[in-house]
């Protein structure tokens, strides 16, 4: 049995710990200063299909409360009138993804982790000695980590160890919800213009969460607005064929910034979640690059029978990096090719032609974001 210090209590954070769990490790779960009960919010996430797939194996699926799928996703890009169609028939599988309530999954989660014997909380690391070994206190004993797993990228042990790359998005999300009238309660809806990209995704019965990535200076306009005023300018940016808004509910807001670490692995710290990556929310991969990664850990250990050392935890790193920087590449190219003022209309149209007309490359995009790739590449689907 191996002992994990794990920095985080989030939602990957508990993931790893389970995974670990079941195979016989004891983790420590170092909790975040100020950490508390979250409450009902306007913070939704769109879980994909290997998402669904691995909280079930871990059984945190279906949650307690609503799950909002959703089968279709349909773009439109301003500047061109381009539309993308897209259906999760069209790689055999029911739906893309499922939308949850952050809070209704961290509940799940983080209530059955308590009772697990394997998983304890810590409240501070009781000592770092000389010799680099990291020391805990557990229930009036000193015990020696083996090892750090990380979801937070704002700590020492992370930051000393781990080098990133960086992004600057040079932008902000607003977050809101909407309801719609004429909408398909089973399809998520996009619009890309080159001051804004607006995200919808269905919560049921016409409600939809809608995320807006802007510049500062437009987010901090629709900040400033009034409730009738808001309602108008989100009224006339999102205004289309396919629905139209008629009421908007209160909004938060959050800064923009992307990076991913150039290793997962260094030194007996293994980073995941958001102490490996942050991307920008048009694609909703976040969490679900996070997820991935605890999955793949899961058939790591899987694989090794549930022995865990330094090869093991140097595959992860490779592992890691093969299949989350395509998704942190192309996600920033698809920011920068929508939102780029630079970018010739026509050159923007004609490769938005080409790519809805070969079916081959657009299954490619649809399996790697639906976690699909991932899940065949482990054959665990044709």
């Amino acid at each position: 049995m191996k002992k994990f210090l794990i920095l985080g209590d989030g939602i990957v954070s508990h993931l790893v710990a389970n995974v670990l769990s079941n195979f016989g490790h004891k983790s420590f779960i170092l909790k975040s200063k100020g950490t508390k009960k979250l409450s009902k919010s306007n913070r939704y996430f769109s879980l994909n299909i290997l998402s669904k797939y691995f909280l079930s194996l871990m059984e945190f699926w279906p949650l307690d409360k609503n799950i909002i799928p959703y089968s279709k996703i349909k773009t439109w890009d301003n500047e061109t009138h381009k539309k993308l169609n897209f259906d999760s028939h069209d790689i055999s599988f029911d739906n893309f993804g499922f939308v949850v309530n952050e809070s209704e999954l961290i509940d799940k989660i983080i209530t059955k982790s308590k009772k697990n014997k394997n998983i304890s909380y810590l409240n501070i690391i009781e000592e770092e000695s000389r010799d680099g070994i990291i020391r805990i206190l557990d229930q009036k004993k000193i015990t020696d980590i083996d090892y750090i797993i990380s979801t937070i990228k704002n700590h020492d042990l992370v930051l000393n160890r781990i080098k990133f790359d960086e992004i600057n998005y040079n932008q902000e999300a607003l977050v809101t919800n909407v309801k719609l009238e004429n909408s398909d309660n089973h399809t998520a809806y996009q619009k890309f213009s080159k001051s804004c990209i607006y995200g919808l995704l269905p919560l049921g019965n016409s409600n939809y969460n809608l995320i807006i990535s802007a510049d500062f200076d437009k987010i901090n306009d629709l900040k400033s607005q009034n409730k009738t005023k808001f309602l108008n300018t989100i009224r006339h940016d999102l205004e289309n064929d396919l629905f139209s808004v008629n009421k908007v509910f209160s909004h938060t807001s959050f800064p923009l910034s992307g990076y991913k670490a150039r290793q997962h692995y260094v030194d007996n710290i293994l980073v995941m979640g958001g102490a490996a990556h942050s991307i920008h929310p048009l694609a909703g991969m976040g969490l679900n690059m996070g997820i991935q990664e605890a999955f793949i850990l899961y058939e790591l250990l899987q694989r090794a029978d549930g022995h865990m050392d330094d090869k093991l935890l140097i595959s992860c790193d490779y592992e890691f990096r093969k299949f989350n920087n395509e998704i942190y590449y192309a996600v920033n190219f698809l920011k920068e090719f929508y939102t780029n003022k630079t970018f010739p209309n026509h050159i923007k149209k004609i490769s938005l032609e080409i790519f809805d007309n070969f079916e081959f490359i657009k299954t490619k995009v649809i399996m790697k974001a639906s976690g699909a790739s991932t899940l065949k590449s482990f054959n665990l689907i044709r």
